[in-house]
């Protein structure tokens, strides 16, 4: 079910969208990119993600908030206030403040691109000694708070990866077993230096 969640938000006009990019960057699309992807290679429910290439040549994402969410979200976490105010009776008791309090910060974060851009590079740098993982590193010139540009890696989905894996060990591939090990190893290596180092 959170699969199709994350695949299925609806697309951003793209004139929508470009308002935002150029309005934070602080110039036009042909001014800040030589070339730039009108369709999105995602989307989700606060932002999605275009292809470019900066005017230097390198391959970048492009995540650019949707227009007029931030208060959209800000109305929909007083309205959660409310109603975990309405319900609490008929709950047990609970610290219901508390977690209200938790999920606003959570998602205020998430429409934070500075914060995320700042916590991408801290990420990046701790896990530039795990071999196998590469981190995307952020474009400061084009990022800004509604606005993240990032390096483009070519990869494939996780989910994807490991269903396919998954089907070729059922088809006695031993190659696919040790790959499936190794792709697990790094990402408990990756999640373990996250707690513990950044």
């Amino acid at each position: 079910e959170r699969s199709v969640l994350q695949d299925s938000a609806p697309r951003v006009p793209f004139a929508d969208a470009r308002v935002v990019l150029e309005d934070e960057l602080g110039g036009t699309i042909d001014e800040l990119f030589a070339s730039f992807e009108e369709e999105p290679i995602a989307a989700a429910s606060i932002g999605q993600v275009h292809r470019a290439t900066l005017r230097d040549g390198r391959d970048v994402v492009v995540k650019i908030q949707r227009p007029g969410i931030a208060p959209l979200v800000a109305q929909d976490l007083d309205l959660l206030e409310l109603f975990l105010e309405a319900v609490a009776p008929m709950l047990p008791p609970t610290d219901l403040p508390t977690i209200a309090r938790a999920v606003r910060l959570s998602v205020e974060r998430e429409l934070d691109f500075e914060g995320e851009a700042r916590d991408a590079t801290l990420v990046a740098d701790a896990m530039a000694g795990v071999e196998g993982l590469v981190i995307p590193r952020v474009v400061e010139s084009h990022s800004s708070g509604r606005v993240l540009t990032t390096i483009f890696v070519k990869g494939r989905k996780i989910t994807d990866e490991l269903d396919a894996l998954r089907d070729r060990i059922a088809e006695g591939d031993e190659q696919a077993a040790v790959r499936r090990d190794r792709v697990l190893g790094i990402l408990l290596e990756g999640y373990v230096r996250q707690i513990l180092e950044v």
